[in-house]
């Protein structure tokens, strides 16, 4: 295990993680590591969220603006290029706060990269095959019938994942959810403290209507029009990413710009819910009903620090953290306060100073 100790702060798009991230940072002398998938890469910017320069300025940043925008980046780039941020920020004393809401990045940072399964280049053509022939949608239901957590967290139009999953299947006769959930089970790689923000599901869609409406104003088609003209594939890795697809079949599919607002706040909602299933299965997070209520970033950073102290059980930050990370509960708990009901990543709600169970 690295020892330097980490801050992680993951939640769904549009619940205040990024917001959150910089607040801490500011009173925990901290750095930002970048666990966005999209902000990676350069040029895109408004369809990402991305950090703006005088935030920047005032909170180093890592890992943003590190690929051209027809590069792939892998779950093994990242958590090269992690650990090395990670190493660099503690030789110069600071706290190193990872931020983000993709979840392979995250889950493979703190477990490490999956064990590769089998592949079958037969089986991968087949599979083509299909698709050309029955289309996502029916591949999809596919998916469905035989991994319904994958099919869950994987969009219909992510057919590069969806064949893969059907692939493994196929092969082994096993989910690929089934390998992912134990190796989400695997010894973590960094002494972290992970976060998870959420909000009441009215609130969340309501910002990311906002959200949505606000990219769009600030010019995403114009952003997605500039870099096709400079050459970037539609069907580059980057161009697959939410906002940034929705663009690309408006300029490129003949898609109704009319609808394209109400489309991706849309597909934003139902990947949050994915986020939020991925976060909650996945990474053994406290969670926490945000806004911040007045005064709770500090007594939330004093905890972070005590938590994170030499010789600090990461167990004893439960006391401070409430939370409800079952989407399906109602969020009773209000804008944080640093008071309140405390929850495990399974959602079991735990009395006050007690560790989730091992």
């Amino acid at each position: 295990m690295n020892r330097t100790p980490i801050l992680v702060i993951v939640g769904p798009t549009a619940s205040g993680k990024s917001a959150l991230g910089l607040a801490l940072a500011r009173v925990l002398n901290g750095s930002i590591v970048n666990a966005d998938s999209v902000q990676i890469h350069r040029g895109l910017d408004i369809g990402s969220a991305k950090a703006t320069l005088v935030e920047q300025q005032e909170v180093p940043h890592h890992l943003i603006d590190i690929r051209e925008p027809e590069e792939d980046y892998t779950a093994g780039d990242f958590v090269r290029d992690a650990d090395e941020a990670i190493r660099l920020i503690g030789t110069r004393q600071r706290l190193p706060i990872v931020v983000g809401g993709s979840g392979l990045y995250l889950r493979s940072l703190l477990h490490g990269l999956a064990p590769e399964l089998p592949r079958s280049a037969t089986v991968r053509d087949a599979l083509r095959q299909e698709l050309d022939r029955l289309g996502p949608a029916r591949m999809h239901e596919q998916l469905a019938a035989v991994d319904p957590r994958a099919a869950e967290r994987i969009h219909e139009r992510d057919t590069v994942r969806v064949l893969r999953a059907l692939e493994v299947h196929r092969i082994t006769g096993h989910p690929i959810s089934a390998a992912q959930r134990a190796h989400g089970l695997a010894e973590t790689r960094h002494r972290a403290l992970v976060l998870a923000i959420t909000a009441r599901r009215e609130d969340l869609h309501a910002r990311i209507q906002a959200r949505s409406q606000a990219m769009v104003r600030a010019g995403l088609l114009d952003e997605v029009r500039a870099l096709l003209d400079s050459g970037v594939s539609p069907d580059a890795q980057s161009m697959r990413a939410i906002g940034y697809r929705h663009a690309v079949e408006v300029l490129v599919g003949g898609a109704s710009a009319d609808g394209l607002v109400e489309r991706l706040a849309r597909d934003t909602r139902r990947y949050a819910r994915r986020q939020r299933t991925f976060f909650r299965r996945q990474l053994a997070a406290r969670w926490l009903c945000g806004p911040m209520a007045s005064g709770a970033t500090a007594r939330l950073a004093r905890a972070v620090r005590e938590s994170l102290s030499p010789g600090a059980a990461l167990c004893d930050f439960v006391r401070l953290s409430p939370g409800w990370p079952d989407e399906d509960q109602a969020l009773a708990a209000g804008p944080w306060s640093g008071e309140g009901i405390v929850s495990d990543a399974d959602g079991a709600h735990l009395p006050a100073g007690e560790c989730p169970p091992e």
